[in-house]
Formats: C-alpha cells, structure tokens, sequence
C-alpha cells in the first residue's frame, strides 16, 4: 500500500509531519490532529477555550476544502480536551455544531492533561473517506 503525503496550503507546517495522507488507493485521508494554529504559527485565543476551538475547526475546514470535500466527507474523529469538564465539552460540541451543521461522523472525546505545548486547550483529528 502506498501512501501520498499531502501539503496543504493555508496551514502553518511546524514540524516533521504532514496535516493530511491519503491510503488505501487514495480513498482514505488521515488528517493530523490540528491545534489553534493560524495560518502564521501564532496561537489563537490563548486562555480563550471558544476561540481555541473556532480556530481548530477552521483549520479542518481548510484541509477539507484542498481535498475538495464537506465535512460529510468525515468518517471519524477523535477530540482532545485539556482540563476536561462537560462545560468544556458542552462548548466544543456547540461550536463543532456550527461547522459540521447535521453531519454526526463516529466520535470520540478524550480529557487529557496537556498536549503538545502548554497553550493549546483542544486538538481534533479526523479520518476522511473521499468516496
């Protein structure tokens, strides 16, 4: 099985890993667990779990539209919540509402207690199936 790794245009790269590969005859994308990153590498909305999350989900949207899909596209994801509380995670669900409308992909959601650098509050990743 091959695997194609995908740059994708409008996302900061800052480190050794690609935000999207495609398998399976290039029918599968795994999508890298994006942080609240814009496109400049600043963090948004630190201490601010909203915007955290608003930015998180736009980087997603942003990979979904280079692989030239919806969100109804999403066969999986998998969210990581810092501190986790169902306030939080009450908050995360609203705001992933707004983005993903009535697409309810298989889920997961995880407390952690802490991610990749201390400012980060939530990550998300996704598996994507193009077919």
């Amino acid at each position: 099985m091959a695997v194609e790794y995908l740059d994708i245009e409008g996302l900061v790269q800052t480190g050794r890993f690609r935000h999207a590969v495609k398998t399976n005859g290039n029918r599968t994308v795994y999508l890298s667990g994006q942080v609240p990153l814009d496109e400049q590498g600043n963090c948004v909305g630190v201490g601010d779990f909203d915007a955290q999350v608003h930015q998180v989900y736009r980087n997603l949207t942003t990979i979904l539209h280079a692989l030239d899909v919806g969100w109804e596209a999403v066969a999986m994801m998998h969210m990581y919540i810092v501190d986790y509380t169902p306030e939080r995670y009450a908050r995360l669900r609203e705001i992933r509402a707004e983005y993903l409308g009535d697409v309810l992909p298989a889920a997961t959601v995880l407390g952690v207690t802490a991610l990749a650098l201390p400012e980060f509050d939530v990550e998300v990743e996704l598996i994507v199936d193009l077919d």
